[in-house]
């Protein structure tokens, strides 16, 4: 990994962004979410903008009731998205995707955002799977 004093020029030409922070608001918005690109969210705080979902094509999180409850999730709900919303735009579980049952992506050009508040063994999985299917090593 290689730090960087700003995101934008830390997330330019990536495939892949993970945000993983405490902020108590958005650092990661729509402008970085690319298309093709990926906006994983692991962290407890508002780290992704409601407009990233606006502009992703498939949404995704692992434990529906859970991801209201900490996280960008919750932020968004806090801040009047209204629940219906966020249920229009999620396309499913990520458990659903790890199994196969569930395309993550139908076709290239797709951007994607997933959020991931669930239990820290998922977490863990789930990196590996990326890891796996990325081939990287």
């Amino acid at each position: 990994m290689v730090p960087f004093p700003d995101l934008d020029r830390a997330v330019e030409g990536a495939d892949v962004v993970v945000a993983l922070t405490s902020s108590a608001r958005a650092v990661v918005e729509p402008r970085h979410l690319a298309a093709g690109g990926t906006v994983l969210g692991l962290g407890g705080g508002a780290e992704i903008s409601a407009g990233v979902l606006t502009v992703a094509d498939r949404f995704f999180v692992d434990d529906p009731g859970y991801a209201g409850v900490t996280g960008s999730v919750a932020a968004w709900l806090a801040d009047g998205l209204p629940s219906d919303t966020l249920h229009t735009r999620l396309t499913g579980g990520l458990p659903a995707v790890a199994a196969g049952m569930l395309p993550g992506r139908t076709a290239p050009s797709q951007r994607i955002l997933a959020v991931v508040q669930g239990l820290a063994a998922r977490d863990v999985a789930l990196a590996t799977l990326a890891l796996n299917r990325l081939d990287i090593r």
